[in-house]
């Protein structure tokens, strides 16, 4: 069994299951990733790389595609892409600029490599704030805001959307950085509360 196909078989265990689960989906590489700049709030193209990675995704999303409960990305052309070519289809998929990456405000464009201490010593730290733009508190509160809004009933409900957004629902659970381009998260909410209960698994994409 390959990954894409151990994937497939830990999403159909999840709805063929009683949970109400959010998975959380990293579009592929960007031109950003690739220069490590922080493009947040800025359209940045995918790479060839990130527009393959998104294409193998369909391995396990396409023939899944009409049983989520519901799939929603990020309006930024890199995570509706993404999106798209891992559902074989636009059609379903809901769009919402709520679903953006972390707007890094001043930092936007900056460089985050160790050479740039001052920026990359606390960006992933609860202390980081973003000059003239989010911190990772506002980010999480904006997106669950929005899923709140849509969730209705018991389901798994994809959501193709940014690497430090993902980082924003994820650093409870001990994670230090951002997950890799086109991994998954997969997170159960309590369906009263509507409230992040436990991680249910992380997949990675598989490098070349």
């Amino acid at each position: 069994m390959d990954k894409f196909e151990f994937l497939k078989v830990e999403i159909e265990k999840i709805l063929d299951s009683d949970k109400t689960v959010l998975i959380f989906i990293r579009h592929g590489e960007t031109e950003a990733n690739f220069t490590k700049q922080l493009s947040g709030w800025h359209d940045v193209k995918l790479t060839e790389l990130g527009l393959n990675e998104g294409k193998q995704l369909s391995k396990a999303f396409q023939p899944l595609r009409d049983r989520f409960a519901g799939i929603y990305c990020s309006d930024l052309s890199r995570a509706r892409l993404t999106a798209e070519l891992a559902l074989g289809s636009g059609n379903k998929i809901q769009q919402s600029m709520e679903l953006r990456e972390l707007n890094f405000g001043d930092h936007q464009n900056k460089v985050y490599s160790e050479d740039n201490k001052s920026i990359y010593e606390i960006l992933f730290t609860e202390k980081y704030q973003a000059p003239n733009g989010e911190n990772w508190n506002d980010v999480r509160n904006r997106i669950m805001k929005y899923l709140r809004s849509q969730i209705h009933s018991k389901g798994v409900y994809l959501i193709f959307t940014h690497g430090r957004a993902i980082f924003s629902m994820t650093h409870q659970f001990g994670y230090k950085n951002t997950i890799k381009n086109c991994s998954c998260i997969g997170l159960e909410l309590d369906i009263n509360t509507l409230e992040i209960m436990n991680q249910l698994f992380y997949w990675e994409f598989p490098t070349q």
